[in-house]
């Protein structure tokens, strides 16, 4: 399942992307100071996680829809209609 997210067209361009964009923004700026640079790292640090969420949560979320869709194949799926409604108004939609 991981080989199939890795091979998802874009998937990977975004890190090159957002890398890319940085070198350009230090390229034309003059060397950062000290505190600047510990930015520039919680940032990456930041990125880096965002990234391990993003390769983990496809895998993820397959499972949940596997078990639902076999939920309903064989009838047991019973989802709550107010449940249902108590989060649609919770969340504003």
């Amino acid at each position: 399942m991981m080989s199939e997210v890795r091979e998802t067209p874009g998937a990977s361009n975004v890190v090159r992307i957002e890398e890319r964009r940085n070198a350009a923004r230090a390229a034309r700026k003059p060397a950062a100071p000290a505190a600047d640079r510990n930015g520039v790292s919680e940032r990456a640090r930041e990125l880096a996680g965002a990234l391990e969420a993003v390769r983990a949560a496809p895998e993820t979320r397959a499972v949940k829809v596997a078990v639902l869709k076999a939920a309903i194949a064989n009838g047991s799926y019973r989802p709550d209609p107010r449940a249902i409604a108590r989060e649609i108004l919770e969340r504003g939609l």
